[in-house]
C-alpha cells in the first residue's frame, strides 16, 4: 500500500513509546513493499492573530520555517518521521518525507500517490489536514489562480515568510482557503 498519513499523537491520549511507537506500527502494517508519506512543509504551528490581522480579513497566519527547523507544526509524529534515518526528504516549504518502496518519489510530492491509487490516512486529524488537496491548488490553471492573488495581502505578508488564510471565496495568498478547496474537490 502507498499511504499518506497525516496524524496528531496528543489526539490518542498516552501511548507507550510515543511517536516512535506510531510510527514502527504504520511501518509493520505498510510491509516492505509499500510506502508511507507524511507532511514534512516547513510551517509554524497556527501563530495568534493581532488586531491587524483580524482587520486585514486574516483567520489563519502560519509563519514559513528554516529548512533548519527540526519542530513544525506538523506534528511530533510527522517531525520524528521526517527526522528517521531511513526517511526520505523532499525540498521546498511544501515538502514530503518517505519511507519504503517508492520513499524516492518524494520529490514529486503527493502527485505519485494521487496518480498511483495511494490512501489517506487521518489519524486523530479531519479532513483539512489532508495535504493532498493543496495538490489541486498546485495544479490549477494559471489564468484561474491569477485572478485570486491579492498583491495587497502579498505586501503585508510575503508569501516567502508566510501562509495565509483569508477566507475569501478562492485563493488566498496562493493557498485556497478550505471552504473553497473542499467546494473544488
Amino acid at each position: 500500500m502507498e499511504l499518506e498519513v497525516h496524524s496528531s499523537l496528543k489526539s490518542f491520549g498516552y501511548v507507550d513509546g510515543g511517536a516512535e511507537t506510531v510510527i514502527s506500527a504504520l511501518k509493520c502494517a505498510v510491509g516492505t513493499n509499500g510506502s508511507i508519506f507524511m507532511p514534512a512543509l516547513r510551517m509554524s504551528p497556527d501563530l495568534p492573530l493581532t488586531e491587524e490581522d483580524k482587520k486585514n480579513g486574516v483567520l489563519r497566519k502560519i509563519k514559513v520555517l528554516s529548512p533548519e527547523e527540526r519542530k513544525s507544526g506538523m506534528g511530533i509524529i510527522a517531525d520524528t518521521f521526517r527526522l528517521l534515518p531511513d526517511t526520505e526528504v523532499g525540498e521546498g516549504t511544501f515538502a514530503i518525507s518517505a519511507w519504503g518502496k517508492n520513499a524516492d518519489k518524494v520529490s514529486t510530492g503527493l502527485g505519485y500517490l494521487i496518480d498511483n491509487g495511494g490512501k489517506a490516512l487521518l489519524l486523530g486529524v479531519d479532513i483539512y489536514s489532508l495535504t493532498a488537496m493543496h495538490y489541486v491548488e498546485k495544479n490549477m490553471p494559471k489564468e484561474i489562480s491569477d485572478m485570486f492573488k491579492s498583491p495587497h495581502m502579498d505586501a503585508i505578508y510575503p508569501p516567502e515568510e508566510w501562509f495565509i488564510e483569508n477566507g475569501a471565496p478562492l485563493f488566498t495568498h496562493g493557498i485556497q482557503s478550505r471552504t473553497s478547496l473542499m467546494k473544488l474537490v
